[in-house]
C-alpha cells in the first residue's frame, strides 16, 4: 500500500492571464516555490533560475526531474507526475507541497497519469496501470481486465467524471476502448476500429463522456491526428494534425477537454486552442516544450520544461 512521504520538492509555479483566447505569453506572477525541509512548509520566494541547487539541504529534497503528467480534481489538488522515476507528487491550485508517492514497484517509466474529478488518480508503467485515491495516496488496485490476464498494450488513458477511467487496449489485430471503476475492475469494452498500425498518444474525455484521442494514423500514408469517439466507443471522426485550422500541427505531446467539450493541444508550436466543434480559437505560446495538459474550470494546467504552469481564462 502507498502512502504520502511528506518531503519537500523544488517547483516553479507560473500562472498567466490568457485574457479571451488571444495570443499572450504566460508570464510568472508568483515566483519560484522553494522546498523548505521536513518541518517547514515551501515558501515563495522571487523568481529565481529553474531548479535551484539543493546541495546541503538533505539529500531527500530533490527538484521535479522529467515531469510529463499533470491532473487536477474537484478538492483543488494538483498532481503532476515523474516521467522515470514513477514519483507523483500533489500540490494545492496555490502551489504548496502537500505529499507524494511512487508508483508501484517498476524500473518502466510512467507513460499516462490522469486524475478523475473525485481524486481518483489512475496512473501507468509499463504495461500495468494502477488505482489510487489521490488526496491519500492509497492503493486502491491494479487494473484487472476481464481476461483476467496482464495488459496486452496498453495505448493511453483517460479520466472519466465517476473516478473511472477509458484506456485503449491492443489484442492481437484489435484495439478495444476499455472502460474500467474507480477501483480499476473493467465494465465494459468494445472494438475501437483503430488499426494495429495506429498509435494513440493521449486521450481525454469531455463532461458527456464522449472519447478524444491524439497520435498517429498509417491509412493513405502517416498522419498525425484527432480521433473523437462517441460515449458508446463509436468513431465520431478521425482529423489530421494539419486540417485543424490555421492551428495546424504535426505532433501532439500533451491533450486536455474542458467541461464544454473545448480542447488544448500541446504542440512543439505552442498550446492549440480549439472550440466545442474543433475549430481553432488561437495559439498558447509556452516558451519551451510542454507535456501534460489538464483543465480546473477556465484555467489551465501544464508541465513545461520540469515546471507547473496555469492559464487563466483561456476560453474566456
Amino acid at each position: 500500500m502507498a502512502a504520502l512521504v511528506l518531503l519537500a520538492p523544488t517547483t516553479v509555479l507560473e500562472v498567466g492571464d490568457a485574457g479571451s483566447g488571444q495570443v499572450v505569453d504566460g508570464q510568472p506572477v508568483r515566483g519560484q516555490l522553494e522546498g523548505g525541509g521536513d518541518a517547514a512548509p515551501p515558501v515563495l520566494v522571487d523568481p529565481g533560475a529553474q531548479g535551484i541547487d539543493l546541495e546541503g539541504q538533505g539529500a531527500e529534497l530533490a527538484p521535479f526531474v522529467d515531469l510529463r503528467e499533470i491532473g487536477v480534481d474537484e478538492g483543488g489538488n494538483v498532481y503532476v507526475g515523474e516521467f522515470g522515476t514513477g514519483r507523483i507528487v500533489r500540490l494545492d491550485t496555490e502551489g504548496h507541497y502537500e505529499g507524494q508517492w511512487f508508483v508501484a514497484d517498476s524500473e518502466a517509466p510512467l507513460t499516462s497519469m490522469v486524475v478523475a474529478s473525485d481524486g481518483t488518480v489512475h496512473a501507468q508503467r509499463g504495461f500495468d496501470v494502477f488505482a489510487y485515491d489521490g488526496p491519500t495516496g492509497v492503493l486502491r488496485g491494479r487494473v484487472e481486465l476481464a481476461g483476467g490476464g496482464p495488459i496486452q498494450v496498453l495505448q493511453a488513458v483517460a479520466p472519466l467524471d465517476a473516478g473511472g477511467a477509458v484506456l485503449l487496449e491492443r489484442v492481437g489485430a484489435t484495439t478495444d476502448l476499455v472502460w474500467i471503476d474507480r477501483d480499476g475492475n473493467e465494465v465494459r469494452r468494445v472494438d475501437s476500429g483503430l488499426q494495429p498500425t495506429d498509435r494513440v498518444d493521449r486521450m481525454a474525455t469531455d463532461a458527456a463522456g464522449v472519447v478524444h484521442a491524439v497520435g498517429t494514423s498509417v491509412g493513405d500514408g502517416i498522419r498525425n491526428g484527432l480521433w473523437v469517439f462517441e460515449p458508446d466507443g463509436t468513431r465520431r471522426v478521425f482529423l489530421s494534425g494539419e486540417g485543424l485550422g490555421p492551428g495546424a500541427w504535426d505532433l501532439a505531446l500533451g491533450l486536455a477537454v474542458d467541461r464544454e467539450s473545448r480542447l488544448a493541444v500541446s504542440t512543439l508550436d505552442g498550446v492549440q486552442l480549439y472550440d466545442a466543434d474543433l475549430r481553432w480559437i488561437g495559439t498558447l505560446p509556452t516558451d519551451g516544450v510542454t507535456w501534460g495538459l489538464a483543465f480546473e474550470g477556465n484555467r489551465l494546467w501544464g508541465i513545461v520544461d520540469d515546471t507547473v504552469r496555469a492559464w487563466d481564462d483561456v476560453f474566456a
